[in-house]
């Protein structure tokens, strides 16, 4: 899997000239936008600049050569999540110290551990959007999968629309009660949603290992 790791992270930095211009516009956009913009855009250009590996091995059809070598698709298919978080969590840490640089130069040094708590809370987004993308792109490809995932994003900010604009009528809202819900049992939708994040990913590696065993090359 070692050898795997580094053929990805290879890959990935053969685009570093990319990398430093969408950190320049990190910085850029943070300085004249509200909320800590470096952290959430970082978190997500790692998950999504891994997924472009994936992209890129299909377009020049290395995994066939990568089938040829003395790994087994179990590893292979491991070493896709094990790089996916590597590089979420390696780009979260680096948006962290972006804006937290920014911070201290605009003399907001106040704001730093509100700036902690919101990379904490991309952590459960870093670890979900993986474990629906791998088996997606390992079954359908980079083309299919593009489609797939831009339904069901939309899919998803549709509903969220959707339910925000119906539950908010009247003072008694549906919204209003999912909210209060959340912050009167915090502790147990905290637990609830660890335990969903624990089902949720061995049973991606499953997919996805039953989808890669399936494959031909």
């Amino acid at each position: 899997m070692k050898g795997l790791m580094i053929k990805d992270f290879v890959l990935l930095f053969l685009r570093k000239r990319y990398f430093a211009l969408l950190a320049i516009i990190s910085i850029g956009c943070s300085f004249s936008m509200e909320g800590f913009f470096a952290i959430h855009y970082m978190a997500l250009l790692g998950l999504i600049m891994s997924m472009s590996v994936m992209n890129y091995e299909e377009y020049d059809n290395s995994v066939l050569f990568t089938m040829t070598l003395p790994f087994s698709r179990r590893e292979f298919v491991l070493e896709k999540y094990v790089f996916s978080y590597f590089s979420g969590f390696i780009f979260l840490l680096a948006g962290l110290i972006i804006q937290s640089v920014i911070l201290l130069f605009t003399g907001s040094s106040s704001l730093l551990f509100q700036a902690v708590c919101s990379s904490l809370s991309i952590i459960p987004i870093i670890l979900i959007l993986p474990a629906f993308m791998i088996p997606v792109q390992i079954k359908f490809g980079n083309e299919k999968s593009k489609i797939i995932l831009m339904i069901f994003a939309g899919s998803v900010a549709a509903l969220i629309a959707a339910f925000v604009s119906i539950s908010t009528k009247g003072e008694n809202s549906a919204f209003s009660s999912v909210i209060n819900f959340f912050v009167n049992y915090k502790t147990g939708v905290l637990t609830a949603a660890i335990v969903l994040l624990i089902a949720i990913i061995p049973s991606s590696i499953l997919i996805s290992l039953k989808i890669m065993n399936k494959k031909e090359f």
